[in-house]
């Protein structure tokens, strides 16, 4: 996950494709196996209410990270994948590493952001704690259960889907927002040492949520945490950070990924 984007690259069927905002979308139909993540916490139609959530979740966060870009002056595009997403984008001149650190950190933040939004209009913009909150999802009379099941099944997984996995995508292991923003941060602090820096700390911060996640029984988040540090453990001892001088041609632009 990450890295360039190769040219000519082939990829899985798609199952939708369509523009927003100006910025081209496809879907793979792999993407239905989201799914499986809300197996045993949905059931039935709300099965999926629970896909059309993470579909509206990944999607948000991938058009944040598009909008960003694009900003800056960057050709964009967006694809969904199984259990997630990609942007990929470029540049004829590549951006700063400041430009690139917000690059990354907004696909988290604009989620976090509509998802905070929707949740305090849906609380009627009063719950002051955790505690307050629990009560206005879990009360019969509450405006949350005023709505029909369905809608509470999407509401909660988009929720959760925009919050929660934008929280944990800004931690810096490879493959993670989080990860290309300590690059970013390293870049401009330590340029020599700062690839060995990042190694470390995505290393340390895998293993870590490998380990919370077997303590708290969650399987899955451990093989997701396994899958993304092995790689960091496998790769070569990693050379300097260089800084990227800008292409002369306009022709052949740089392009890089950020996954959800």
């Amino acid at each position: 996950m990450g890295g360039y984007l190769g040219l000519g690259q082939r990829y899985p069927p798609l199952m939708l494709q369509f523009r927003l905002a100006g910025v081209p979308v496809e879907v793979e139909t792999s993407f239905l196996l989201v799914g499986l993540l809300g197996w045993g916490v949905f059931t039935g139609v709300n099965i999926i209410a629970w896909i059309l959530a993470a579909f509206t979740a990944v999607l948000l966060h991938e058009m944040g990270h598009a909008l960003t870009a694009r900003r800056f002056g960057a050709s964009v595009a967006i694809r969904l994948h199984a259990f997630g997403g990609v942007t990929s984008w470029g540049s004829a001149t590549p951006l700063s590493s400041g430009r690139r650190f917000l690059v990354a950190a907004a696909g988290s933040f604009i989620g976090m952001v509509v998802a905070g939004v929707s949740l305090l209009i849906v609380a009627g913009g009063t719950f002051g704690s955790l505690n307050e909150l629990d009560a206005m999802l879990s009360e019969p009379g509450g405006t949350y259960r005023m709505f029909p099941t369905v809608v509470r099944a999407f509401l909660y997984g988009f929720w959760w889907a925009a919050i929660g996995w934008g929280i944990l995508n800004w931690l810096p292991i490879r493959g993670l927002d989080g990860r290309h923003m300590l690059d970013a941060v390293l870049e401009r602090v330590a340029p020599r040492r700062g690839a060995a820096i990042g190694r470390a700390i995505g290393i340390f911060t895998g293993v870590g949520a490998a380990i919370v996640g077997a303590i708290y029984g969650q399987w899955l988040a451990v093989i997701i945490a396994v899958m993304l540090t092995l790689p960091e453990l496998r790769s070569d001892t990693p050379r300097p950070i260089e800084t990227v001088k800008p292409r002369q041609s306009a022709q052949s632009p740089s392009e890089e990924e950020f996954p959800i």
